[in-house]
């Protein structure tokens, strides 16, 4: 510490020499390169050049990749709650989920699953069926892609089919509620494309 700093009283302001630093506008040419430049979509010439440099065989299996080829299937449940690129689970109110245990119970008198499918072909077929337990009342189901409807609670083996027919996106949606039943728990969601 130098000599003159310990003669300083506490609470005397000390000034530092000010330094001026070069200042860069953005029209610096330097700096104009690292700016964010709005992109534009890529034409359809532009697309087809890049596929055009592709095998056919190649090229074509690269496009359809992203949907469901037909029969094939995917299983949603407690052990496997996320199937990438093709769906997952969500829920509120579960009162126990182990991604060991092949069930997920939900709250007395309550709780939403919500089970998300992606990349459907819009012009396909899919068959889901759902697998859960449902004592007295009725389990409400729900479908972005299909007609809703309660369903009497028939026990342990409870059943329920749902027919997604050409979606109006790659994307759907089958809800089931519990607020309508005493006690519920789900234990599996098959889905496979038919067409």
């Amino acid at each position: 510490m130098p000599e003159d700093l310990k003669k300083i009283r506490p609470g005397t302001a000390i000034l530092q020499p000010q330094v001026k630093l070069d200042r860069r506008t953005f029209a610096d040419p330097k700096l104009e390169r690292r700016q964010l430049r709005k992109l534009t979509n890529t034409s359809v010439e532009g697309w087809e050049k890049v596929v055009a440099g592709l095998s056919r065989e190649f090229a074509h299996r690269a496009l359809k990749s992203k949907f469901w080829e037909k029969d094939e299937e995917i299983v949603l449940s407690a052990r496997t709650p996320v199937h990438e690129k093709r769906g997952w689970l969500e829920g509120n109110q579960i009162q126990s989920y182990f991604p060991v245990q092949p069930v997920m119970w939900f709250k007395w008198q309550s709780g939403k699953l919500y089970i998300w499918l992606e990349n459907l072909d819009t012009a396909g077929t899919y068959m889901m069926e759902i697998r859960c337990s449902a004592y007295n009342g009725e389990l409400r189901v729900g479908a972005s892609d299909a007609p809703h409807a309660m369903m009497p609670a028939q026990g342990q083996d409870h059943r329920i089919w749902v027919v997604i027919d050409e979606p109006d996106y790659d994307l759907s949606l089958v809800t089931l509620d519990g607020d309508k039943v005493d006690n519920w728990c789900f234990y599996d969601a098959r889905v496979w494309r038919i067409e």
